[in-house]
């Protein structure tokens, strides 16, 4: 895993996450019928409750951390 740039808001020490979201979908009497399952990424500052989510099933790793390192002065990429 490539290491995480520091908060750009407190400088303070950014984390990795990875899980599953788990959203019901319920008819109209209240019931549950279904539910859509993704597995998501975040990077973010537990200080500042800033996060960067990533709902997409494809997507590596290391995009979600690319994307949280980008800052303003830094190229962008194609991601």
């Amino acid at each position: 895993m490539s290491d995480l740039k520091p908060c750009p808001f407190c400088g303070g020490e950014a984390e990795y996450h990875s899980y599953i979201d788990i959203q019901p979908t319920i008819d109209e009497c209240g019931a549950y019928v279904d539910a859509d399952v993704s597995y998501c990424e975040s990077c973010g500052c537990p200080k500042c409750d800033i996060w960067f989510d990533s709902h997409n099933d494809d997507e590596p790793e290391e995009i979600t951390i690319e994307r949280w390192n980008r800052r303003v002065k830094n190229e962008r990429h194609d991601i």
